[in-house]
C-alpha cells in the first residue's frame, strides 16, 4: 500500500466512525531520525485512537536475518534505534497518547 492509498482509508475509517490503532515500527533498514520523525508525524496527523510502536525483531532463518548476518542489509545503529524510541515516546506524550 501506498501513503495516498492509507490515507484516503484512514479517512473513511474516521467518517465512519470507526475507533483504530495505528501499529509503527523503528529499526527497520534504512530508517533514519529523519523518516521516522515523518512516519510519526504521518501517523498523528490521521488521529487514530491509539498508537503502539514496536521495535524490529528479527527471527533466526528468515530472509531478513540472513541479509542482515550476511551484511547485505543493515540496520540502524543501536544508538538511532534507542533515539527513535525516545522519539516515539517524547512526541506520542506531547500528542496525549500514554505507552
Amino acid at each position: 500500500h501506498d501513503t495516498a492509498f492509507i490515507t484516503s482509508a484512514l479517512a473513511l475509517i474516521r467518517e465512519l466512525g470507526i475507533i483504530f490503532n495505528l501499529d509503527l515500527m523503528y529499526g527497520l533498514p534504512d530508517q533514519d531520525l529523519s523518516s521516522w520523525g515523518k512516519t510519526l508525524v504521518n501517523a498523528l496527523s490521521h488521529n487514530p485512537d491509539s498508537i503502539s510502536t514496536y521495535f524490529l525483531f528479527l527471527n533466526e532463518g528468515t530472509a531478513m536475518h540472513r541479509k542482515v548476518t550476511q551484511n547485505t542489509m543493515q540496520l540502524p545503529s543501536f544508538e538511532e534505534i534507542q533515539t527513535q524510541k525516545i522519539m516515539a515516546v517524547s512526541l506520542l506524550k506531547d500528542f496525549g497518547y500514554l505507552e
